[in-house]
């Protein structure tokens, strides 16, 4: 799942439990359980996790489904390896799409979110930053599956 807008990771599911900490706009997080009715409000919660932190939040339309496809805002590089300072395979050019491999990580060294994925264009591997101080790949839609 990715969050769309801001929301607070809580402790219980009890809406309005003690914030652990707020899932940010573009976060990529984990559902852990499907979404619950929280019967007082009416509201449906959901458990999940993002990085190493686990908790409730209330589902709302600012969630959408995780997509393992991306498409490039702007250039960036494509690394050999997790570090941002490792070798650059190619240039990401804006537009290119790509494919997560694995969900994305958190680069403790730079402080950057990464994802390992393959290039559409040319099957390349490589880790590319998912955002910094802006938003570089952005989550397409996930493909409706094929009628057969």
């Amino acid at each position: 799942q990715v969050v769309k807008k801001t929301t607070p990771l809580e402790s219980q599911f009890r809406s309005g439990s003690s914030t652990l900490r707020l899932l940010e706009e573009n976060e990529v997080f984990e559902m852990l359980e499907a979404p619950k009715t929280e019967t007082k409000e009416g509201e449906q919660r959901m458990r999940g996790r993002s990085d190493k932190s686990e908790g409730w939040f209330t589902f709302s339309k600012f969630l959408t489904p995780w997509s393992p496809r991306y498409r490039c805002l702007r250039s960036i590089d494509l690394t050999e390896s997790l570090s941002a300072s490792s070798n650059v395979v190619r240039q990401l050019v804006s537009g290119e799409v790509v494919e997560a491999l694995e969900l994305p990580s958190y680069d403790e060294a730079s402080g950057l979110v990464r994802v390992r994925v393959r290039t559409e264009k040319d099957n390349m591997l490589g880790f590319a930053t998912l955002r910094e101080s802006q938003v570089y790949l952005e989550a397409l839609a996930p493909e409706k599956p094929a009628d057969r």
